[in-house]
């Protein structure tokens, strides 16, 4: 640990620079379905809209938007470098006070920023569609005001993409550093809160897939309530969108996933 402090604390910059590039190839990307028409009954309607505004298809904008004074709304996927500026840009201290997304995830980096920030001041949190990855873990996981009309996916976090690299890329010293910083990085993150990180570590295994939670699952985890209801047609779309997510994806409600499966949707 002393190494790792003084690798971070000294002038090491161009260490920290390939560190951080090889950084990223292990922190968690979300799942595209890069889909532009869905067919399915009209009951999925509203449900296939959301889907196709997570993805950022036409005339949906990706990013972030100001909804009103008090309400910032993201669409899309957080990018490295970009999303947190755009926030940043249209957030006001003290003003903004709800923060509506409908994401597949993103980039780590910029995710955590973002968190933090909710965490510091108290932001609400409204999920309108999906909330993926990045999105579910680091935003909605433990924030303490949480709205949903939507479904929350969840495929693990660092030790995932750890346990996916070669033995080779397991014995380079910076791929170890890397590692070390992003679990310590994590566990700042939650510290006090080790139920949560727990629960996204046991998602692990969805690697192509998803694990969709219920809404009590996550109530009884977090000990803080979630107002509204989670809707699942949401996640009957995402598992259609590949048959690899089909295969892997896993819900908590069994009879969804049944209910999921036999759905008549094609995504094309």
């Amino acid at each position: 640990m002393k190494f790792q402090e003084n690798f971070f604390n000294h002038g090491h910059r161009i260490c920290q620079f390939i560190l951080c590039s090889l950084l990223l190839g292990l922190l968690p990307k979300s799942t595209f379905a890069e889909s532009r028409k869905i067919n399915t009954s009209s009951k999925f309607g509203d449900a296939a809209e959301k889907f196709l505004q997570a993805n950022c298809v036409h005339p949906n904008p990706c990013g972030w938007i100001s909804v009103d004074t008090h309400t910032l709304r993201f669409h899309g996927n957080v990018t490295l470098k970009k999303s947190y500026a755009e926030f940043m840009s249209l957030y006001k201290k003290g003003i903004t006070k709800r923060l509506v997304f409908n994401s597949l995830g993103g980039d780590a980096v910029d995710s955590y920023k973002i968190g933090k920030l909710i965490q510091d001041d108290d932001l609400e949190i409204e999920v309108d569609g999906y909330c993926l990855s990045a999105c579910a873990n680091i935003f909605f996981l433990p924030a303490k005001k949480r709205k949903i009309n939507g479904v929350l996916g969840f495929h693990g976090g660092i030790d995932r993409y750890w346990l996916g690299k070669s033995t080779w890329d397991r014995f380079n010293p910076f791929y170890i550093l890397a590692y070390a910083w992003a679990k310590k990085r994590d566990e700042d993150y939650f510290s006090g809160k080790p139920k949560l990180l727990d629960f996204i570590n046991k998602t692990d295994n969805q690697i192509l897939g998803w694990y969709i939670p219920t809404k009590s699952e996550i109530e009884d985890l977090s000990a803080n309530p979630i107002i509204g209801d989670f809707d699942f047609r949401l996640a009957c779309l995402l598992l259609k969108s590949s048959q690899e997510t089909e295969k892997n994806m896993f819900f908590k409600d069994s009879l969804w996933k049944a209910k999921c499966v036999n759905a008549a949707i094609s995504i094309k």
